[in-house]
Protein backbone atom coordinates (compact mmCIF):
# COMPACT_ATOMS: atom_id res chain seq x y z
CA UNK A 1 0.00 0.00 0.00
CA UNK A 2 2.94 2.39 0.90
CA UNK A 3 4.55 1.45 -2.51
CA UNK A 4 1.04 2.20 -4.55
CA UNK A 5 0.46 5.70 -2.66
CA UNK A 6 4.76 6.78 -3.14
CA UNK A 7 4.25 5.73 -6.93
CA UNK A 8 0.77 7.57 -7.24
CA UNK A 9 2.55 10.63 -5.49
CA UNK A 10 5.46 10.24 -8.02
CA UNK A 11 3.44 10.33 -11.13
CA UNK A 12 1.57 13.30 -9.64
CA UNK A 13 4.65 15.18 -9.04
CA UNK A 14 5.58 14.23 -12.67
CA UNK A 15 2.35 15.14 -14.22
CA UNK A 16 3.16 18.65 -12.62
CA UNK A 17 6.20 19.36 -13.77
CA UNK A 18 5.12 17.89 -17.28
CA UNK A 19 2.60 20.89 -17.19
CA UNK A 20 4.78 23.91 -15.42
CA UNK A 21 7.49 22.91 -18.41
CA UNK A 22 5.00 22.87 -21.19
CA UNK A 23 3.65 26.55 -19.80
CA UNK A 24 6.77 27.78 -19.55
CA UNK A 25 7.88 26.72 -22.68
CA UNK A 26 4.78 27.82 -24.60
CA UNK A 27 5.83 31.58 -22.42
CA UNK A 28 9.92 31.53 -23.21
CA UNK A 29 9.01 30.48 -26.93
CA UNK A 30 6.72 33.15 -27.56
CA UNK A 31 4.40 31.02 -29.93
CA UNK A 32 2.19 33.41 -31.91
CA UNK A 33 -1.46 34.60 -30.83
CA UNK A 34 -4.59 32.64 -32.26
CA UNK A 35 -7.46 30.84 -30.71
CA UNK A 36 -7.40 28.21 -28.82
CA UNK A 37 -9.72 25.26 -28.99
CA UNK A 38 -10.44 21.70 -27.47
CA UNK A 39 -7.34 19.85 -26.19
CA UNK A 40 -5.86 18.32 -29.48
CA UNK A 41 -8.95 18.86 -31.77
CA UNK A 42 -8.29 22.34 -32.06
CA UNK A 43 -9.95 24.35 -34.48
CA UNK A 44 -10.42 21.52 -36.16
CA UNK A 45 -14.35 20.84 -36.01
CA UNK A 46 -14.77 24.64 -36.48
CA UNK A 47 -12.88 24.93 -39.85
CA UNK A 48 -13.61 24.79 -43.47
CA UNK A 49 -11.15 23.83 -46.10
CA UNK A 50 -12.68 25.68 -48.89
CA UNK A 51 -13.10 29.19 -46.56
CA UNK A 52 -10.10 29.04 -45.16
CA UNK A 53 -9.18 32.78 -46.33
CA UNK A 54 -12.16 34.12 -45.08
CA UNK A 55 -11.71 32.96 -41.49
CA UNK A 56 -7.89 33.47 -41.40
CA UNK A 57 -9.16 37.05 -42.28
CA UNK A 58 -11.34 37.04 -39.54
CA UNK A 59 -8.50 35.94 -37.20
CA UNK A 60 -5.81 38.27 -38.58
CA UNK A 61 -8.40 41.42 -36.74
CA UNK A 62 -8.32 39.88 -33.30
CA UNK A 63 -4.98 38.36 -33.38
CA UNK A 64 -2.76 40.43 -35.62
CA UNK A 65 -0.12 40.07 -38.58
CA UNK A 66 1.25 36.00 -37.46
CA UNK A 67 -1.85 33.84 -36.25
CA UNK A 68 -1.17 30.20 -34.70
CA UNK A 69 -3.77 27.75 -34.37
CA UNK A 70 -4.14 23.92 -34.20
CA UNK A 71 -5.76 21.31 -35.52
CA UNK A 72 -6.06 17.73 -34.74
CA UNK A 73 -2.63 18.52 -32.99
CA UNK A 74 -0.63 20.09 -36.26
CA UNK A 75 0.40 23.47 -36.02
CA UNK A 76 -1.11 26.04 -38.65
CA UNK A 77 0.59 30.03 -38.94
CA UNK A 78 -0.81 32.13 -40.83
CA UNK A 79 0.80 35.49 -42.32
CA UNK A 80 -0.81 38.56 -42.61
CA UNK A 81 1.45 40.77 -43.66
CA UNK A 82 3.31 40.91 -47.32
CA UNK A 83 6.38 41.68 -45.77
CA UNK A 84 6.44 38.65 -43.45
CA UNK A 85 5.39 36.49 -46.40
CA UNK A 86 8.44 37.58 -48.41
CA UNK A 87 11.12 37.38 -45.42
CA UNK A 88 9.54 33.64 -44.33
CA UNK A 89 9.10 32.37 -48.19
CA UNK A 90 12.07 34.22 -49.26
CA UNK A 91 15.21 33.58 -46.97
CA UNK A 92 18.27 32.59 -48.40
CA UNK A 93 19.31 30.66 -45.94
CA UNK A 94 17.31 27.02 -46.08
CA UNK A 95 17.47 26.68 -42.80
CA UNK A 96 15.71 29.77 -41.89
CA UNK A 97 13.53 29.92 -44.69
CA UNK A 98 9.35 28.33 -44.47
CA UNK A 99 9.95 26.99 -48.18
CA UNK A 100 9.66 23.44 -47.80
CA UNK A 101 5.98 21.87 -48.40
CA UNK A 102 4.61 19.13 -46.13
CA UNK A 103 3.93 15.51 -46.57
CA UNK A 104 1.58 14.75 -49.21
CA UNK A 105 -0.61 12.17 -50.32
CA UNK A 106 -0.36 13.18 -54.00
CA UNK A 107 3.56 14.01 -53.76
CA UNK A 108 4.14 10.71 -51.95
CA UNK A 109 1.64 8.43 -54.64
CA UNK A 110 0.78 10.22 -57.19
CA UNK A 111 4.05 12.01 -58.32
CA UNK A 112 6.22 8.65 -57.20
CA UNK A 113 8.13 9.71 -54.05
CA UNK A 114 8.04 13.88 -54.56
CA UNK A 115 9.68 13.01 -58.34
CA UNK A 116 8.15 16.57 -58.83
CA UNK A 117 8.54 20.76 -57.78
CA UNK A 118 5.18 21.14 -56.54
CA UNK A 119 5.11 19.12 -53.60
CA UNK A 120 8.76 18.39 -53.27
CA UNK A 121 10.73 19.64 -50.03
CA UNK A 122 12.72 22.83 -50.91
CA UNK A 123 16.07 21.31 -51.25
CA UNK A 124 18.77 21.81 -53.82
CA UNK A 125 17.22 19.69 -56.27
CA UNK A 126 14.23 21.43 -56.09
CA UNK A 127 15.25 24.87 -56.75
CA UNK A 128 17.67 23.09 -59.44
CA UNK A 129 14.50 21.53 -61.54
CA UNK A 130 12.24 24.80 -60.82
CA UNK A 131 15.60 27.09 -62.19
CA UNK A 132 16.08 24.68 -65.43
CA UNK A 133 12.53 24.03 -66.24
CA UNK A 134 11.75 28.02 -66.40
CA UNK A 135 14.68 28.38 -68.47
CA UNK A 136 13.24 25.49 -70.84
CA UNK A 137 9.94 27.24 -70.82
CA UNK A 138 10.55 30.11 -71.71
CA UNK A 139 13.45 28.73 -74.34
CA UNK A 140 12.14 25.79 -76.30
CA UNK A 141 12.49 24.37 -79.58
CA UNK A 142 9.75 26.93 -81.13
CA UNK A 143 10.95 30.15 -81.38
CA UNK A 144 9.25 33.15 -79.14
CA UNK A 145 7.59 34.41 -82.12
CA UNK A 146 6.30 30.56 -83.30
CA UNK A 147 4.77 29.49 -79.85
CA UNK A 148 3.03 32.94 -79.44
CA UNK A 149 1.81 32.54 -83.08
CA UNK A 150 0.16 29.32 -81.68
CA UNK A 151 -1.12 30.36 -78.75
CA UNK A 152 -2.54 33.65 -80.58
CA UNK A 153 -4.48 30.65 -82.77
CA UNK A 154 -6.27 28.86 -80.22
CA UNK A 155 -7.38 31.78 -78.51
CA UNK A 156 -8.34 33.22 -81.95
CA UNK A 157 -10.48 30.01 -82.59
CA UNK A 158 -11.94 29.85 -79.39
CA UNK A 159 -13.16 33.99 -79.51
CA UNK A 160 -14.79 32.76 -82.80
CA UNK A 161 -16.77 29.83 -81.18
CA UNK A 162 -18.17 31.37 -78.57
CA UNK A 163 -19.00 34.79 -80.73
CA UNK A 164 -20.55 32.46 -83.06
CA UNK A 165 -23.30 31.39 -80.75
CA UNK A 166 -26.87 33.39 -80.81
CA UNK A 167 -28.19 34.19 -77.67
CA UNK A 168 -27.32 33.94 -74.07
CA UNK A 169 -23.54 32.04 -74.22
CA UNK A 170 -21.39 30.16 -71.07
CA UNK A 171 -18.44 31.39 -72.17
CA UNK A 172 -16.66 29.04 -69.42
CA UNK A 173 -18.19 26.13 -71.11
CA UNK A 174 -15.83 25.27 -74.03
CA UNK A 175 -12.92 27.22 -71.71
CA UNK A 176 -11.10 24.10 -70.46
CA UNK A 177 -10.76 22.47 -73.80
CA UNK A 178 -9.00 25.53 -75.63
CA UNK A 179 -6.54 25.78 -71.67
CA UNK A 180 -5.65 22.27 -72.51
CA UNK A 181 -4.78 22.67 -76.13
CA UNK A 182 -2.69 25.68 -75.06
CA UNK A 183 -0.65 23.32 -72.57
CA UNK A 184 -0.18 21.12 -75.48
CA UNK A 185 1.12 23.99 -77.77
CA UNK A 186 3.69 24.80 -74.48
CA UNK A 187 4.85 20.57 -73.90
CA UNK A 188 5.06 20.20 -78.45
CA UNK A 189 5.28 23.21 -79.80
CA UNK A 190 2.77 22.51 -81.93
CA UNK A 191 -1.00 22.25 -82.50
CA UNK A 192 -3.09 18.87 -81.14
CA UNK A 193 -6.74 18.42 -82.29
CA UNK A 194 -9.00 17.31 -79.94
CA UNK A 195 -8.89 13.64 -81.74
CA UNK A 196 -4.55 13.77 -80.83
CA UNK A 197 -3.80 10.90 -78.19
CA UNK A 198 -1.49 13.80 -76.56
CA UNK A 199 -4.12 16.11 -76.16
CA UNK A 200 -6.78 13.29 -75.21
CA UNK A 201 -3.60 12.33 -72.07
CA UNK A 202 -3.37 16.02 -71.25
CA UNK A 203 -7.16 16.66 -70.81
CA UNK A 204 -7.73 13.26 -69.01
CA UNK A 205 -4.89 13.72 -66.33
CA UNK A 206 -6.49 17.40 -66.14
CA UNK A 207 -10.25 15.62 -65.37
CA UNK A 208 -9.12 13.45 -62.74
CA UNK A 209 -5.82 15.67 -61.22
CA UNK A 210 -7.67 18.58 -60.51
CA UNK A 211 -9.75 16.34 -58.79
CA UNK A 212 -7.88 14.70 -56.84
CA UNK A 213 -6.41 17.37 -55.45
CA UNK A 214 -9.64 19.33 -54.59
CA UNK A 215 -8.94 20.19 -50.54
CA UNK A 216 -11.16 18.11 -49.25
CA UNK A 217 -10.65 15.03 -51.28
CA UNK A 218 -6.80 15.98 -50.73
CA UNK A 219 -7.42 15.86 -46.70
CA UNK A 220 -9.49 12.79 -46.47
CA UNK A 221 -6.85 11.07 -48.55
CA UNK A 222 -3.73 12.42 -46.69
CA UNK A 223 -4.95 11.24 -43.35
CA UNK A 224 -6.61 7.96 -44.82
CA UNK A 225 -4.10 6.90 -47.52
CA UNK A 226 -5.29 3.20 -46.99
CA UNK A 227 -8.55 4.58 -48.90
CA UNK A 228 -6.70 4.22 -52.20
CA UNK A 229 -7.02 0.67 -51.62
CA UNK A 230 -10.82 -0.06 -51.54
CA UNK A 231 -13.66 0.15 -53.83
CA UNK A 232 -15.28 3.30 -53.87
CA UNK A 233 -14.83 6.75 -54.44
CA UNK A 234 -11.42 7.16 -53.23
CA UNK A 235 -10.17 4.35 -54.65
CA UNK A 236 -11.69 4.77 -57.94
CA UNK A 237 -10.35 8.51 -57.91
CA UNK A 238 -6.62 7.08 -57.62
CA UNK A 239 -6.82 4.16 -59.64
CA UNK A 240 -8.39 6.91 -62.42
CA UNK A 241 -5.21 8.76 -61.93
CA UNK A 242 -2.95 6.58 -62.24
CA UNK A 243 -4.75 5.55 -65.52
CA UNK A 244 -4.04 8.96 -66.74
CA UNK A 245 -0.57 9.34 -65.48
CA UNK A 246 0.11 6.31 -67.44
CA UNK A 247 -1.69 7.69 -70.49
CA UNK A 248 0.13 10.58 -70.35
CA UNK A 249 3.68 9.03 -69.88
CA UNK A 250 2.85 7.04 -73.53
CA UNK A 251 0.96 9.25 -75.18
CA UNK A 252 3.06 12.28 -74.63
CA UNK A 253 6.27 11.95 -72.66
CA UNK A 254 7.70 9.05 -74.86
CA UNK A 255 7.10 10.46 -78.18
CA UNK A 256 8.26 14.10 -76.76
CA UNK A 257 11.27 12.58 -75.91
CA UNK A 258 11.79 10.55 -78.86
CA UNK A 259 11.17 13.52 -81.36
CA UNK A 260 9.59 17.63 -80.31
CA UNK A 261 10.15 20.65 -80.20
CA UNK A 262 8.46 22.13 -77.10
CA UNK A 263 8.95 22.15 -72.94
CA UNK A 264 8.99 18.38 -72.72
CA UNK A 265 11.90 17.67 -75.88
CA UNK A 266 13.78 20.53 -74.48
CA UNK A 267 13.53 18.90 -70.60
CA UNK A 268 14.48 15.78 -71.99
CA UNK A 269 17.81 17.64 -74.02
CA UNK A 270 18.52 19.25 -70.51
CA UNK A 271 19.59 15.55 -69.88
CA UNK A 272 22.85 15.65 -71.51
CA UNK A 273 24.24 18.51 -69.40
CA UNK A 274 22.05 18.14 -66.14
CA UNK A 275 22.16 14.03 -66.06
CA UNK A 276 20.34 14.48 -62.63
CA UNK A 277 17.39 14.95 -64.41
CA UNK A 278 15.44 11.98 -64.01
CA UNK A 279 12.56 10.81 -67.06
CA UNK A 280 10.34 10.20 -63.74
CA UNK A 281 10.60 13.92 -62.54
CA UNK A 282 9.83 15.43 -66.70
CA UNK A 283 6.87 13.25 -65.62
CA UNK A 284 6.30 15.00 -62.07
CA UNK A 285 6.68 18.51 -63.68
CA UNK A 286 4.35 18.05 -66.76
CA UNK A 287 1.51 17.02 -64.52
CA UNK A 288 2.29 19.74 -62.12
CA UNK A 289 2.13 22.56 -65.04
CA UNK A 290 -1.09 20.92 -66.26
CA UNK A 291 -2.74 20.71 -62.76
CA UNK A 292 -1.52 24.37 -61.80
CA UNK A 293 -2.18 26.23 -64.97
CA UNK A 294 -5.10 25.13 -65.99
CA UNK A 295 -7.04 25.54 -62.51
CA UNK A 296 -5.34 28.98 -62.04
CA UNK A 297 -5.76 29.82 -65.74
CA UNK A 298 -9.88 29.16 -65.66
CA UNK A 299 -9.69 30.75 -63.11
CA UNK A 300 -8.14 34.28 -64.17
CA UNK A 301 -9.50 33.77 -67.72
CA UNK A 302 -13.17 33.64 -66.58
CA UNK A 303 -12.86 35.87 -63.98
CA UNK A 304 -12.03 38.62 -66.22
CA UNK A 305 -14.72 37.88 -69.02
CA UNK A 306 -17.23 37.98 -65.81
CA UNK A 307 -15.73 41.45 -64.19
CA UNK A 308 -16.05 42.93 -68.15
CA UNK A 309 -19.24 42.02 -68.18
CA UNK A 310 -20.19 43.41 -64.93
CA UNK A 311 -18.15 46.91 -66.54
CA UNK A 312 -19.01 47.76 -69.93
CA UNK A 313 -17.26 51.09 -69.14
CA UNK A 314 -13.34 49.18 -68.39
CA UNK A 315 -14.64 47.38 -71.77
CA UNK A 316 -14.75 51.25 -73.59
CA UNK A 317 -11.34 52.56 -72.04
CA UNK A 318 -9.75 48.95 -73.35
CA UNK A 319 -10.92 49.09 -76.59
CA UNK A 320 -10.18 52.97 -77.20
CA UNK A 321 -6.34 52.14 -76.25
CA UNK A 322 -6.67 48.94 -78.61
CA UNK A 323 -7.82 50.41 -81.67
CA UNK A 324 -5.33 53.73 -80.44
CA UNK A 325 -2.22 50.84 -80.38
CA UNK A 326 -3.28 47.78 -82.43
CA UNK A 327 -5.97 49.50 -84.98
CA UNK A 328 -9.05 47.93 -85.90
CA UNK A 329 -7.56 44.88 -88.24
CA UNK A 330 -3.98 44.09 -87.00
CA UNK A 331 -4.22 40.91 -84.63
CA UNK A 332 -3.15 42.18 -81.29
CA UNK A 333 0.00 40.66 -80.30
CA UNK A 334 1.79 40.08 -76.65
CA UNK A 335 4.73 43.17 -78.16
CA UNK A 336 1.50 45.57 -77.91
CA UNK A 337 0.85 44.85 -73.84
CA UNK A 338 3.93 47.32 -73.11
CA UNK A 339 1.75 50.21 -74.73
CA UNK A 340 -1.13 49.46 -73.56
CA UNK A 341 -1.32 50.52 -69.42
CA UNK A 342 -4.82 50.55 -69.18
CA UNK A 343 -5.46 46.87 -70.18
CA UNK A 344 -2.44 46.04 -67.91
CA UNK A 345 -4.17 48.06 -64.96
CA UNK A 346 -7.07 45.98 -65.82
CA UNK A 347 -5.62 42.83 -65.40
CA UNK A 348 -3.85 43.28 -62.45
CA UNK A 349 -6.91 44.33 -60.76
CA UNK A 350 -8.91 41.60 -61.69
CA UNK A 351 -6.05 39.38 -59.90
CA UNK A 352 -5.94 41.80 -56.68
CA UNK A 353 -9.82 41.91 -56.63
CA UNK A 354 -10.42 38.64 -57.25
CA UNK A 355 -7.42 37.54 -55.57
CA UNK A 356 -7.77 33.63 -57.50
CA UNK A 357 -5.27 32.47 -55.09
CA UNK A 358 -7.16 33.72 -51.69
CA UNK A 359 -3.51 31.67 -49.68
CA UNK A 360 -0.66 30.57 -50.53
CA UNK A 361 0.54 26.62 -51.32
CA UNK A 362 0.87 25.15 -47.83
CA UNK A 363 4.51 25.89 -46.59
CA UNK A 364 6.52 24.47 -43.83
CA UNK A 365 10.51 23.64 -42.53
CA UNK A 366 10.86 20.08 -42.40
CA UNK A 367 14.02 20.30 -40.86
CA UNK A 368 14.47 23.14 -38.41
CA UNK A 369 12.03 25.57 -35.70
CA UNK A 370 12.40 29.11 -37.02
CA UNK A 371 12.33 32.34 -35.25
CA UNK A 372 9.95 35.05 -37.22
CA UNK A 373 9.45 38.88 -36.04
CA UNK A 374 10.23 37.04 -32.30
CA UNK A 375 7.84 33.97 -32.55
CA UNK A 376 8.66 30.78 -32.60
CA UNK A 377 7.58 28.63 -35.81
CA UNK A 378 8.13 25.27 -34.90
CA UNK A 379 9.55 22.46 -37.42
CA UNK A 380 6.24 20.98 -39.11
CA UNK A 381 3.88 23.84 -38.80
CA UNK A 382 2.42 24.35 -41.92
CA UNK A 383 2.30 27.96 -43.28
CA UNK A 384 0.34 30.14 -44.95
CA UNK A 385 0.23 33.76 -46.38
CA UNK A 386 -2.87 35.08 -46.37
CA UNK A 387 -3.34 36.91 -49.94
CA UNK A 388 -7.22 37.63 -49.24
CA UNK A 389 -6.42 40.17 -46.69
CA UNK A 390 -2.84 41.59 -48.44
CA UNK A 391 -5.17 42.41 -51.13
CA UNK A 392 -8.30 43.54 -49.51
CA UNK A 393 -6.33 45.71 -46.95
CA UNK A 394 -8.07 49.15 -46.60
CA UNK A 395 -5.53 51.01 -44.79
CA UNK A 396 -3.20 49.92 -48.50
CA UNK A 397 -6.26 49.74 -50.86
CA UNK A 398 -8.62 52.73 -51.19
CA UNK A 399 -12.08 50.94 -51.70
CA UNK A 400 -10.83 47.44 -51.59
CA UNK A 401 -14.31 45.88 -52.97
CA UNK A 402 -14.75 48.31 -55.87
CA UNK A 403 -12.91 47.07 -58.99
CA UNK A 404 -10.81 50.39 -60.15
CA UNK A 405 -8.27 49.60 -62.91
CA UNK A 406 -7.07 53.14 -62.83
CA UNK A 407 -5.18 52.40 -58.98
CA UNK A 408 -2.67 50.42 -60.90
CA UNK A 409 -1.82 53.68 -63.10
CA UNK A 410 0.41 56.81 -61.82
CA UNK A 411 -1.13 60.44 -62.26
CA UNK A 412 0.76 60.53 -66.06
CA UNK A 413 -1.81 57.07 -66.90
CA UNK A 414 1.52 55.28 -66.73
CA UNK A 415 1.84 51.79 -65.39
CA UNK A 416 2.93 51.28 -61.43
CA UNK A 417 5.80 48.89 -61.31
CA UNK A 418 6.67 46.57 -58.89
CA UNK A 419 8.65 49.04 -57.16
CA UNK A 420 8.78 47.77 -53.18
CA UNK A 421 9.09 52.00 -52.63
CA UNK A 422 5.38 51.92 -53.54
CA UNK A 423 3.19 50.36 -50.49
CA UNK A 424 0.16 49.08 -52.87
CA UNK A 425 2.21 47.61 -54.92
CA UNK A 426 4.60 45.66 -51.86
CA UNK A 427 0.88 44.65 -51.36
CA UNK A 428 0.07 42.86 -54.56
CA UNK A 429 1.20 39.35 -54.79
CA UNK A 430 -1.37 37.38 -56.81
CA UNK A 431 0.97 34.71 -57.07
CA UNK A 432 3.11 33.87 -54.48
CA UNK A 433 6.23 35.13 -53.32
CA UNK A 434 9.40 33.51 -52.66
CA UNK A 435 11.21 29.84 -53.80
CA UNK A 436 8.03 28.60 -54.32
CA UNK A 437 5.96 31.52 -56.77
CA UNK A 438 4.30 30.30 -59.75
CA UNK A 439 6.89 28.97 -62.15
CA UNK A 440 4.18 30.70 -65.21
CA UNK A 441 3.56 34.04 -64.20
CA UNK A 442 5.24 35.37 -67.60
CA UNK A 443 2.93 33.16 -69.34
CA UNK A 444 0.03 33.90 -67.53
CA UNK A 445 0.42 37.41 -68.37
CA UNK A 446 0.24 36.93 -72.01
CA UNK A 447 -2.67 34.80 -72.37
CA UNK A 448 -4.63 37.46 -69.87
CA UNK A 449 -3.56 39.89 -72.15
CA UNK A 450 -4.51 37.89 -75.74
CA UNK A 451 -7.78 36.88 -73.98
CA UNK A 452 -9.09 40.23 -73.21
CA UNK A 453 -7.69 41.91 -76.49
CA UNK A 454 -8.54 39.38 -78.90
CA UNK A 455 -11.91 39.13 -77.68
CA UNK A 456 -12.58 42.99 -77.48
CA UNK A 457 -10.81 43.96 -80.82
CA UNK A 458 -14.37 43.32 -82.39
CA UNK A 459 -16.89 42.32 -79.79
CA UNK A 460 -18.68 43.58 -76.98
CA UNK A 461 -19.65 41.51 -73.76
CA UNK A 462 -23.03 42.38 -72.61
CA UNK A 463 -25.54 40.88 -69.70
CA UNK A 464 -27.77 38.03 -70.53
CA UNK A 465 -30.48 38.71 -71.71
CA UNK A 466 -32.61 36.26 -69.90
CA UNK A 467 -31.65 36.60 -65.48
CA UNK A 468 -29.12 38.54 -64.11
CA UNK A 469 -25.61 38.32 -63.61
CA UNK A 470 -24.16 36.96 -60.68
CA UNK A 471 -22.55 39.37 -57.91
CA UNK A 472 -19.45 40.66 -59.09
CA UNK A 473 -18.25 40.96 -55.11
CA UNK A 474 -15.33 38.46 -54.76
CA UNK A 475 -16.90 37.09 -51.11
CA UNK A 476 -19.28 35.75 -53.74
CA UNK A 477 -16.77 33.85 -55.53
CA UNK A 478 -17.05 29.93 -55.50
CA UNK A 479 -14.18 28.98 -53.03
CA UNK A 480 -12.10 26.12 -53.23
CA UNK A 481 -7.93 26.05 -54.26
CA UNK A 482 -8.16 28.13 -56.94
CA UNK A 483 -11.54 30.72 -56.34
CA UNK A 484 -13.84 30.63 -59.67
CA UNK A 485 -16.28 33.08 -61.46
CA UNK A 486 -20.06 32.02 -60.48
CA UNK A 487 -21.86 30.37 -63.34
CA UNK A 488 -22.71 33.02 -65.44
CA UNK A 489 -24.02 33.71 -68.94
CA UNK A 490 -23.37 36.66 -71.45
CA UNK A 491 -24.22 37.87 -75.01
CA UNK A 492 -21.31 38.36 -77.49
CA UNK A 493 -22.17 41.31 -80.00
CA UNK A 494 -20.26 42.67 -82.66
CA UNK A 495 -18.89 45.96 -82.79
Amino acid sequence: MVVFEALLCSCAVLVVVLIVLSVIGKVTSLSPPGPGGLPYIGQGLNFSVNSAHKQFTEWAKEYGDIVMFRMFGQPVVVLNNPDLIRKAFSAKDIKSSISDRPPSFIGQFVAGQYNDILFRKYDPLCADLKRVTIQVMYKTGASKAELEALVSSEIQDYVSKISAAEGDVDIIESLQTTLCKLIGVLYTGKRLSTDDPSFQAIADFDRAGNEIITPSVHLVLKVMPWLRHLPGYYGNLFDRTMQCKERLKRDLIQKEKEAGCGLISGLFEKQTTENWITDDMILGVAMDLINTSTLTSRGVISGVYFLLTHFPDVQDRIYQELIAVVGADRTPAVADMSMMPYTQACILETLRFQSHLPITATHTNLTDDVELEGYHIPRGASVYGNLWLVHHDDRVWSEPWKFKPERFLGADGSLLHKDPSLQQMRYFMPFGEGHRSCMGVRVTYDRMFLFVTLLLQRHRLLPPAEGALPSSDPRDLVPGTVLQAPKFYCRIVPR
